[in-house]
Order: structure tokens, then sequence, then C-alpha cells
């Protein structure tokens, strides 16, 4: 089922939860929105479900408007955060609930039941004490529930935070194949970035209520729309370097103190953006090419001498954070790569995994 949100507003008193929002999910896709607390991308999703209605705009789907269709009518299933399982009742009979409801024949809904509970591996749960089961069954007993009545639209609020680090990753996976399996299309609500990256087709970034960025997980993290996607998205957070633009024979440059990158391979951007001098580029740790200091005769045209102020260990990668007057940079590095607090190092940064942003707009002025 195909989703449209046509410039919808939530208001509620003098608070704008959700501000002009447009999205086009298309037919069996995945769409995570993605933000911090308080962006919105709950309410945004019980205006979906028809739990809040908007103050403004319209909701559609396959082209029906269902601002004013009651959340029975709408033909979507929702998963929570807290599992609201019933107690009383074993996961079987969780699982079968809204076939009950919907007076299902008995021999249907016990094969429902037990095709479904294959599908999330629950087979062995289906008639233990509700209050045996471990979260990651739980959560998957919600699911299953849920997929039962085969809603044309999935909704799913934060449904895995309450699971630990190896059973999110488990369940994700789960939910990711029958997703493949089923085709139905899926809007997942979290604040996870691994989450919505691994997960979907799409992801929108929310913040204040407003959508910042609708693209491909690729298209987000490598041409992020603005500053505050491209230091939302990824771990470690993009480099931010604000500073000053400056032309000199014919060439363009970023320059913060002994910070100096060239840019010029991006000058048509840079005056078609109609940049001013206050601009700000942004490049990932990753793509920070590191020098020890060996070899100095020999380093790149543009490198840039810093001292190493800090070093994390993450296993198979380190992060250095390295100081450039008063601008610090912070490298990922194989863990091979050994430097101390207070070593001196150099640096670059080629031009073209770079993005510029105009300060006063904070834009990008090359976003996709």
């Amino acid at each position: 089922m195909k989703i449209l949100l046509e410039n919808i507003t939530k208001r509620f008193g003098g608070l704008v939860a959700v501000d002009g929002l447009s999205l086009e999910i298309e037919d069996g896709e995945i769409v995570s929105i993605l933000g911090p607390s308080g962006c919105g991308k709950t309410t945004t999703l019980n205006m979906i479900a028809g739990f809040e209605y908007p103050t403004e705009g319209g909701v559609y789907f396959d082209g029906r408007r269902v601002n004013d269709v009651h959340p029975r009518e709408r033909n979507v299933g929702m998963v929570f955060q807290e599992y609201a399982i019933f107690t009383t009742m074993s996961a079987y009979d969780n699982i079968g609930f809204g076939l009950r409801v919907r007076k299902t024949p008995k021999k249907q809904i016990a094969e429902e039941v037990v095709r479904i509970a294959r599908s999330f591996n629950l087979e062995d749960a289906l008639h233990r004490n509700i209050n045996k089961l471990n979260l990651s069954e739980l959560q998957r007993v919600a699911l299953a529930r849920t997929l039962t009545i085969k809603p044309g639209i999935l909704l799913l609020d934060e449904p895995l935070s309450n699971l630990d680090a190896q059973l999110r990753e488990k369940t994700r996976v789960e939910l990711k194949r029958f997703h493949d399996r089923l085709g139905i299309t899926m809007v997942y609500v979290t604040h996870d970035q691994i989450e919505a990256i691994s997960l979907a087709d799409r992801i929108a970034v929310m913040k204040l209520g407003r959508l910042q960025q609708f693209a491909s997980a690729e298209t987000i993290y490598r041409r992020p729309s603005n500053m505050f996607v491209a230091q939302f998205i990824g771990s470690p957070p993009s480099n931010l370097v604000r500073g000053r633009l400056r032309r000199a024979d014919g060439r363009y440059y970023v320059e913060r103190g002994d910070f100096r990158l060239d840019v010029t391979m991006h000058k048509r951007a840079i005056d078609q953006g109609g940049a001013g001098d206050e601009i700000a580029v942004g490049f990932r740790p990753e793509d920070v090419e590191l020098s020890t200091g060996k070899g100095a005769g020999r380093l790149p045209r543009g490198s840039m001498s810093a001292e190493v102020y800090a070093v994390e260990p993450l296993g198979d990668e380190t992060i250095l954070d390295l100081k450039i007057s008063d601008t610090v940079v912070r490298a990922l590095v194989s863990s091979e790569v050994t430097m101390d607090a207070g070593q001196k190092a150099s640096f670059t940064v080629p031009a073209d995994r770079v993005n510029l942003f105009d300060m006063k707009t904070e834009k990008n002025l090359f976003a996709a």
C-alpha cells in the first residue's frame, strides 16, 4: 500500500509537533523515520495510524484520503516499544488474538499461528507461560500477532529499544527477512541510526518537527542535506570545520588557523550556491588520510601538521583526535596504527570526499 503525507502539520496547543511534512512512501517499501527525541517521528506515525489527526494537510493510502477514517478501518498494524502482551494468554493465544476477534475459523487460526510462529522462530514458545519468555521472544510475539491479520501497512515505533544489542540484531534480521517474503509497506520509527540504515530502503531524518532529508542511507551518509544531518548520521559523526573561504590565484581554500583545505574542484558549486565567505567543510573520519611523520619530504600536497590530542581504541579500529590550531579533526584508522597523545602527525583530506555548507543557511552546497 502506498502512503502519501501531504504537507501535514500537527499542533498541540501552541506546540508544533510536526511542521509541514511531506513524504511519499512506495508500496512495499521500508521507510525509517529517524531523529532525536522530540523531533515528531512518533506523532507522524500516530497520524498514519489514525491515533492522531493532522491539524493541517492530508494522509493518503493508495490515493484515498484517510484523515477521517477510524484506525480500525485503515488496515494498519502497529507494534509499540512496549509489547502490550496479554499476560493471561499463551504465546499461541496472543498471536491468534486478532484472528479470533475477526471470527476466523479455529482451523485457519491454528494454521496461521503455526506458520507465522515458524517465521519468527517461536514454535517452541507457543504453549509456554508468557512470563517464561525472554524479551526477544515477547517482542517477536507482538510482531507475529500484528502480522497475522495481514495489514496493508506495518508501523513500528521503536520496537527493539528494550532489547540488548545481540537480541536487537537477531530480531532485526528476522524482521527484514519477513518483510522480504511478505512485501508489506513498513514505516519504522527509531532514534538508532544503525537500525534505520540496516532496515530501511529510505530514511526520513527529522529535527524539531521538520523533515531534514529523505533519501537512501548512502545518499544521506555521503551527501547530507545540511549540517545537522552531517553530524547526526555516522558514528563517529562527520568532522565539521567552520572556516572562511579564500580565493587566491584562481584557487579556492577553506581556512581556519593552520587548517587549510584546497576545494578548487568545487568552485562551480560554491559560486552557483551563492555561498558567502563563512563556510564549513564536512568530511568523514574514515576519509582522513594520516601520516605519522616518517618520510616527511614525501608528504602529499595539502598535508596539514597536527598533534595527536586523544586516542580512543575501538578494537579493530582507533579514533584519533588530531589538533590543529583551535580545531580538532577526528580520524578513524586501523588499530595497526599505533600513536600516542602528544605525538606529531600529518594528514590530508581528499577534496572529492568533502561536503561544503553555507554557514548562514547550514545547507550543503551540492547535496544530491
